[in-house]
């Protein structure tokens, strides 16, 4: 597994590891979108989009971070055999991501806009084969946040206009808490 480690601006190191599972991808996935809220690019980013959102509109906010990626970040999948994971500015920079890393970037503009505060999110695993082995029965992550309602929203750039359809398919899945 590759997995991208925070590192100053502009130099990130990429470390090779034995693919653990994806416990251990979402592991890292907490961890770079936790330093992501604070990095001042992600928190540069997240202020220029929320600037014309009425204050304290959370759901505004979202919504306006969630468009924000769909237009800008082009989903692109990791190369072949690799598992590669991302810090957001980099996937800020390189406008490329597949659905790790985009869960990985919302979670941390949202986080850095104060969204987190009292809203809590979860990374959700997904799988759409009853039959794959237990390693590698998820194929699939996304961000889900709570309303100020306590209803959950799926937040899923990969899935866009088509989350509805893809939630319906979903076989097995796994929430990890942020």
């Amino acid at each position: 597994m590759h997995l991208t480690q925070h590192a100053p601006l502009g130099n990130y190191n990429m470390q090779r590891l034995p693919y653990e599972g994806v416990d251990q991808t979402v592991l890292w996935m907490q961890r770079l979108a936790k330093e992501g809220q604070t990095h001042p690019e992600i928190r540069r980013h997240a202020e220029e989009v929320i600037r014309r959102v009425y204050p304290k509109d959370f759901l505004s906010e979202a919504a306006a971070i969630y468009y924000d990626v769909c237009r800008r970040v082009r989903y692109t999948r990791d190369p072949a055999g690799a598992e590669l994971v991302h810090h957001p500015a980099l996937t800020h920079r390189n406008r490329a991501a597949d659905c790790d890393d985009m869960a990985i970037y919302l979670k941390a503009l949202m986080g850095a806009r104060m969204l987190s505060v009292g809203n809590p999110g979860q990374f959700v695993t997904v799988g759409f084969d009853r039959g794959m082995s237990k390693q590698n029965r998820f194929s699939h992550v996304f961000l889900r946040l709570s309303t100020p309602g306590g209803r959950w929203v799926v937040v899923d750039p990969v899935a866009g206009p088509h989350t509805r359809q893809m939630l319906r398919r979903v076989k097995a899945s796994k929430v990890y808490p942020l």
